[in-house]
């Protein structure tokens, strides 16, 4: 057992180090002694004191100018086409059918070009046979009377595209089995 402590006296000794044998106290390299940590010389975290640096004044007008807030980008919804009524406006006589699917639908414009052009071709004239489908979104006439332009002809290019926008509107926003070419245009 003696020779244990000579062990750890001489490398403490030799080591130059001050270590506590689970006490938490340092040791004194002359007289390896413990100590307290006051008579070691410890500061306490709540003795430092922390100088307040202020900018050169330079500095300080260049920071001022130029370091104004800027304002967090905020995540905005997508935007949702306009109600049925906004879409009546703006009609022009003489205005092509791609021009009036472009105002009507907004930003599902080319989605409703690809429709058109494979239902009629863009024709308002168009008209199957066989069906009695009518107009440019070639739509039945059982259809077509459940709309709120019922009251105009179907063969009238600005009621057929107002009566697509509406369905396709009541339909959330897809292409539903009204339409056949949405199967073949690759948008159902």
């Amino acid at each position: 057992m003696l020779k244990f402590k000579v062990l750890i006296i001489g490398a403490m000794v030799v080591g130059g180090l001050g270590f506590g044998l689970a006490t938490g106290a340092t040791l004194r390299y002359a007289s390896m002694r413990p100590v307290t940590q006051a008579q070691a010389g410890y500061i306490q975290p709540a003795q430092i004191s922390h100088p307040q640096v202020t900018p050169h004044p330079s500095i300080a007008s260049l920071k001022g100018a130029a370091a104004k807030p800027k304002p967090k980008a905020s995540v905005k919804p997508k935007p949702r086409p306009t109600s049925l009524p906004n879409r009546d406006d703006g009609y022009y006589m003489g205005e092509s059918v791609s021009h009036q699917i472009l105002r009507v639908f907004g930003m599902y414009a080319q989605q409703a070009l690809l429709i058109a052009g494979c239902e009629s071709g863009l024709n308002p004239k168009a008209q199957n046979p066989n069906t009695g489908d009518a107009g440019v979104f070639q739509f039945t006439p059982g259809t077509w009377a459940l709309t709120p332009y019922s009251k105009h002809s179907p063969f009238d290019a600005r009621w057929n595209i107002l009566a697509a926008w509406w369905l396709f509107q009541h339909d959330n926003y897809k292409w539903g089995d009204d339409w056949v070419c949405a199967h073949l245009v690759g948008l159902k």
